[in-house]
């Protein structure tokens, strides 16, 4: 069970908003607003990972990394990709997932697969008590 605080769940909510307006948006893509329940969920990566999609029966679940709550637009293309993921009914970054972020409007970069989440304080603040020691 994941406890999220007032700010994590209403950021859930916007989000999954942002879905359904998305696919209202693509009449090819409108279906799945009614074939899936999305479920949103924030983690903390391991690795460099900003996102990731599964879909079983007929929930969607997305899981962002929590530093994609300090930068809303980078949050919104990581969710159009992760969405691309689940529209396209394919594993990796194929040319018709490629095909589909496109169609969502995500910035480029962001329709292929090794996007590296940008340095936050915290991660340079850790390399420099590193290096100092």
């Amino acid at each position: 069970m994941r406890i999220y605080n007032k700010e994590i769940i209403k950021k859930i909510k916007e989000i999954r908003e942002f879905i359904y307006i998305t696919l209202a948006e693509h009449q090819d893509y409108s279906k799945y607003a009614l074939r899936y329940t999305f479920h949103i969920f924030f983690t903390n990566f391991p690795n460099k990972t900003l996102g990731s999609a599964s879909i079983n029966k007929s929930n969607a679940i997305i899981y962002l990394d929590y530093s994609l709550l300090s930068d809303e637009t980078m949050l919104k293309n990581v969710v159009k990709h992760e969405l691309a993921h689940i529209l396209s009914d394919v594993e990796g970054h194929s040319e018709r997932f490629r095909s589909i972020c496109r169609e969502l409007g995500t910035d480029e970069e962001f329709c292929f697969s090794k996007l590296k989440r940008a340095k936050t304080a915290s991660d340079k603040i850790k390399k420099l008590l590193a290096l100092s020691s």
